[in-house]
């Protein structure tokens, strides 16, 4: 019988992704050290051939939500918030895959930290799981102004209480970044604190897209003007704005020269052989016990 009081909500939306990462997420859920948990998978305007694999999951601890039409991310998310059933949520994103202990590692930190709202560092991997590198180290506490810098945490390796999540909802006029937004903001009553712990496949395209990246630019700038000038000042908020467009133009830059694999060894972590061989070993446990599988059942929005 299903718990309708579990600790964790894993909270995933999802949309247009393809089939194969949809059933590795869920997969890696399943395969969770800590068994006590839901998994709420709120579909957005999503293929009907999705829609249909999501029906098929038995494990009674998957909670399937298929909306027709597409609200848009940050929606979706505050529609997790309000519908999860645990007193802690876990963000998940369709096309990652958890590590086997990250539910249990992240409750334990969080409850022994003292912060409201954490995450974790993360393996990236390509777009047929192949180990690529790691995210760099993290200082446990972020000073605002490097929120405005740089997105502090990686979204789907978000963990906190749902009552968090509840009183600070995301901005649902952002079509981006939107976690960016949350994090300048909640960090005005909120501790927020990173770990070094690994806790995600975090996955990475391994084609540069421009346009996709001018397009989230776009909205970052939106975040640093709205709430820069109070936060940081006229200066430093002028300052980072320009930053973020020179960056842009230089992704521009590297990728009409083919060189878009020097963004990512900037951005991460090379990992030698032998680290490679260990996450792969990982990984393996990550997706080791199949999703159960039978007939559709779902609860249907319009």
């Amino acid at each position: 019988m299903t718990n309708n009081k579990p600790t964790i909500t894993v909270g995933l939306p999802v949309a247009r992704e393809s089939d194969t990462y949809v059933r590795q997420a869920v997969q890696s859920v399943v395969n969770q050290t800590y068994s006590d948990w839901e998994l709420l998978i709120v579909a957005d305007g999503s293929t009907p051939q999705l829609v249909r694999l999501l029906h098929t999951f038995t494990d009674p601890r998957i909670r399937v939500v298929a909306h027709k039409d597409s609200a848009g991310l940050a929606a979706r998310l505050n529609e997790i918030a309000s519908l999860a059933r645990g007193e802690f949520l876990a963000r998940f994103d369709a096309d990652d895959i958890m590590m086997p202990n990250r539910l249990t590692h992240q409750l334990e930190f969080l409850r022994r930290s003292g912060a409201d709202v954490i995450d974790g560092r993360a393996i990236v991997i390509d777009e047929k799981a192949g180990i690529v590198a790691a995210t760099p180290t993290v200082t446990e506490r972020i000073r605002v102004e490097k929120m405005f810098a740089a997105t502090p945490l990686i979204h789907p390796a978000v963990f906190a209480r749902t009552e968090w999540f509840r009183k600070h909802p995301y901005d649902e006029s952002l079509l981006r970044c939107q976690d960016k937004a949350l994090w300048i903001t909640a960090s005005e009553d909120s501790i927020i604190a990173r770990d070094s712990e690994r806790v995600l496949f975090y996955r990475v395209s391994s084609d540069l897209d421009p346009k996709k990246y001018a397009r989230s630019a776009r909205f970052e700038r939106i975040i640093i003007r709205r709430y820069g000038p109070a936060r940081i000042g006229k200066w430093a908020t002028a300052s980072t704005t320009a930053r973020s467009w020179i960056k842009q133009q230089l992704i521009v830059v590297a990728s009409s020269l083919g060189r878009g694999d020097a963004v990512m060894t900037r951005r991460y972590a090379a990992l030698s052989r032998d680290d490679v061989h260990v996450w792969d070993d990982v990984l393996l446990r990550s997706l080791r016990t199949p999703v159960p599988s039978a007939q559709p059942r779902s609860e249907e929005k319009p």
